[in-house]
């Protein structure tokens, strides 16, 4: 009888400690993939503006040379 309960308590504990894992999980594996998904684009905003300060430069030195 005690036994039954303590297996039922046991299975219960071992149940929730599961479903928490997963959630768990879940949500780092979201905030990864979304992390990875803006890292791309904070990427491309800085290639761009290295790609915009570098043409600037390459204007600014063209003239300075003439």
């Amino acid at each position: 009888m005690i036994f039954n309960i303590l297996r039922s308590q046991y299975l219960t504990i071992l149940g929730m400690a599961e479903r928490l894992v997963q959630k768990t999980f879940t949500f780092h594996q979201n905030t990864y993939v979304f992390g990875v998904k803006h890292a791309h684009v904070y990427k491309k905003l800085f290639i761009n503006e290295l790609n915009k300060q570098f043409q600037i430069r390459l204007i600014v030195n063209y003239r300075s040379v003439k």
